[in-house]
């Protein structure tokens, strides 16, 4: 029997593997060439048009993949735990305690506080479990192409792959919801001063006020592309915009001994403003 399932598995794997390969062949077929462009795989059209003033809330794309996201953890969740949890775990049971253990002890343990340990630990579980889905699915072929005509049917879209969680809009708004929460809730705890004051890392000396980093996209001068770069600003900044301050430059290509004397010349005040 398990041999079987195990023949199963495998013919369900390959299936959803060629599953694009068909659907390109099918399109092959039909004699039409047409430039690849994945940046439209990325483009979100609205499926269901939202709006509530100058705000979208449109269902589109990434809504429906975050949708799936949340049904697949939540009801997931409920069948492996309403089955009981057995001394001799099931398979889901093994998943299920294998990315609670990985939540719990590579992420939770190793960056929560234990005083707020068991306050925050759902909220990070939750946060993981969410993400981690999100990308798993991205690897399954679905229905949400930007064209229809998929596997040879005029009305059903081409089967892609998408990620929400490589939408921009959708890293910021958890990114925002995280740090909100947890400066509220710093701020309900300490107070806003003494919040404040726990900011700063135990044991760093005072710096000056003026104190400031300013960080460019490019260590060096480049014909490929048209960016500002830290080397030229840096001497432009030091000689024309601060000559009446330290300025000073720090980058990857620099050997460790400099960076590390930039640093602690910088966190010591003896440079004002530093360029990355």
């Amino acid at each position: 029997m398990s041999r079987r399932r195990n023949w199963q598995s495998a013919v369900a794997v390959a299936a959803l593997t060629l599953i694009p390969t068909v659907a390109v062949a099918a399109e092959g077929a039909g004699g039409v060439e047409e430039t690849f462009k994945p940046d439209l795989e990325f483009k979100l059209e609205p499926y269901i048009p939202i709006n509530l003033g100058p705000i979208d809330l449109s269902i589109n794309k990434a809504v429906i993949y975050m949708l799936l996201s949340s049904i697949i953890a939540i009801v997931g969740s409920i069948i492996v735990i309403r089955g009981g949890l057995k001394m001799r775990p099931t398979k889901g049971q093994n998943i299920v305690e294998m990315v609670y253990e990985f939540a719990e002890t590579n992420i939770a343990r190793a960056t929560l506080p234990k005083k707020v340990f068991a306050q925050w630990f759902p909220y990070v579980a939750s946060l993981f479990v969410f993400i981690l889905i999100n990308n798993l699915i991205s690897f399954i072929p679905l229905p949400f192409g930007h064209e229809k005509g998929g596997l040879g049917i005029s009305w059903l879209p081409d089967l892609g792959l998408y990620a929400a969680t490589a939408n921009l809009s959708v890293t910021l708004a958890l990114t925002i919801m995280t740090f909100v929460v947890s400066h509220y809730v710093g701020v309900k705890v300490h107070g806003g001063r003494g919040y404040w004051k726990s900011l700063k890392p135990h044991g760093v000396p005072k710096t000056k006020f003026f104190e400031k980093f300013v960080i460019y996209p490019l260590v060096e001068e480049s014909e490929k592309i048209d960016l500002k770069n830290a080397t030229q600003r840096y001497e432009y900044l030091r000689d024309t915009v601060f000559p009446k301050f330290s300025v000073g430059l720090i980058h990857g290509k620099m050997k460790t001994a400099d960076k590390e004397d930039v640093m602690r010349r910088f966190v010591a005040g003896a440079i004002d403003i530093l360029v990355s």
